[in-house]
């Protein structure tokens, strides 16, 4: 990994601190310039993204999933297919969404943990 130095300008500093701010589990700078960068330069072609192939497997005769399915080819689970679709904009998982997100999770698991 290369290192490097940079000078943000102030109104670039103000924007960066309110958005680390605002967040439940605040990243790291690093890891908010690297996911701006991520992005920039994935969206100027420039990084070509790694983008998996969606794999559905079929849930097991009895399980949650499979008795979800009920009135005539709609089904619960396409209900929360579709509104996990229209909940907001997609996000890409970057570094510094799964620090959050792991960051989220330990002070969930600490706050469980002291209060018993």
């Amino acid at each position: 990994m290369r290192r490097a130095t940079i000078t943000i300008p102030d109104d670039l500093t103000r924007a960066v601190e309110s958005y680390i701010d605002a967040q439940d589990a605040p990243p790291s700078l690093t890891a908010v310039v690297q996911a701006a960068l991520r992005h920039y330069l994935a969206e100027n072609g420039y990084l070509r993204t790694r983008r998996r192939a969606l794999r559905i497997e079929p849930a097991e005769r009895g399980s949650k999933s499979a008795s979800l399915l009920n009135r005539s080819g709609q089904s619960e689970l396409e209900d929360e297919l579709l509104a996990g679709l229209a909940s907001g904009p997609p996000i890409t998982p970057d570094e510094s969404y799964w620090d959050r997100k792991r960051a989220d999770l330990l002070r969930r698991h600490r706050k469980k943990a002291a209060t018993g």
